[in-house]
């Protein structure tokens, strides 16, 4: 982990939530130091680890199909944490997301065709479905 005079602390808003505060010695977030790194890190994630060429344009279409409730079988609780973990990655590699929930096997037929029929794939780096 880099030190460059860096403190971390970690607070809660009023939701709860934790967030990383970083306290900087010098005045780095004017400088744009902080979002240069920030971008720097996510490139390189996605050429070396991900294998994601940083092409201008659309990167992908994702096609996300979250079944919970079933007939025959009992309900699937604690699923939407996966999806939204996915959701979240995949917007954050610059997809295009569409997100659809407890569909039907008709209903899951007709939401990938109509994924299909999408204009957009033709601008579109990578399809996932």
């Amino acid at each position: 982990m880099f030190q460059f005079g860096v403190e971390h602390h970690y607070e809660s808003d009023e939701s709860g939530s934790s967030s990383l505060e970083l306290e900087y010695g010098s005045d780095f977030t004017d400088s744009g130091l902080l979002e240069s790194i920030k971008k720097g890190a996510k490139r390189l994630f996605l050429k070396k680890v991900m294998k994601i060429e940083l092409e201008e344009g659309p990167r992908g279409m994702a096609l996300i199909i979250e079944n919970v409730n079933f007939v025959r079988f009992s309900q699937r609780t604690g699923s939407w944490a996966n999806t939204s973990k996915m959701r979240r990655l995949l917007a954050d590699i610059e997809y295009t997301v569409i997100y659809k929930r407890n569909l039907s096997a008709q209903g899951m037929m007709d939401a990938v065709q109509s994924f299909a029929r999408r204009p957009e794939h033709e601008e579109a780096q990578r399809v996932t479905i």
